[in-house]
């Protein structure tokens, strides 16, 4: 025989109501922390709150994104049609970027042409565009790198860290990346 559970009585064994109004709110809280805690360790959580966030348009690569405040977006000195960004990000160095390269050749043989492993290759879509993203590793540097092809070019979204934060931040400024042009 299954006896039924009866959380919501009080001392006397009588049914509560406003007990179990307590426990359904408690139930909510915890499922929404739950939640938040997936969401954030999923990268999602700088989707929904726009709280801290700047928008970087390169002229020139014809794109602009959004990236937290704590960060800083600059043009590349070696190509004006790159970005580098991240915390202390300069014209010569970030901890991460968006590179556009010239290639007539689809994203697989790209990455077959670059001296480093991907791995945890996800298909994503990123500005209307089909493209991937995955976990690089080169010699010493670890991240992740989104790459898109666009009327013969291959637009490298990517960051240098292992970071969980850093790659949420990464996660959100992918998809928040839009031509211009």
């Amino acid at each position: 025989m299954i006896l039924p559970i009866r959380l919501a009585t009080n001392t006397n064994g009588v049914y509560d109501v406003d007990m179990k109004r307590r426990i359904g709110i408690l139930m909510a809280v915890a499922l929404l922390a739950i939640y938040g805690v997936l969401a954030h360790q999923r990268g999602m959580w700088p989707f929904s709150s726009p709280v801290g966030l700047k928008t970087f348009t390169n002229g020139v690569g014809g794109y602009s994104f959004q990236y937290p405040s704590a960060w800083n977006a600059v043009e590349n000195s070696y190509s004006a049609r790159d970005t580098l960004f991240g915390t202390g990000a300069s014209a010569t160095s970030g901890l991460g970027g968006i590179e556009i390269r010239d290639f007539t050749g689809n994203t697989e043989q790209f990455m077959a042409g670059v001296e480093a492993q991907y791995s945890d290759i996800q298909n994503v879509t990123i500005a209307g565009l089909t493209g991937i993203r995955a976990h690089v590793s080169s010699v010493g540097t670890e991240g992740i790198s989104y790459l898109l092809q666009k009327d013969g070019q291959i637009i490298n979204i990517y960051i240098n860290s292992d970071n969980a934060g850093d790659i949420a931040s990464l996660d959100a400024l992918a998809h928040s990346f839009t031509f211009t042009k």
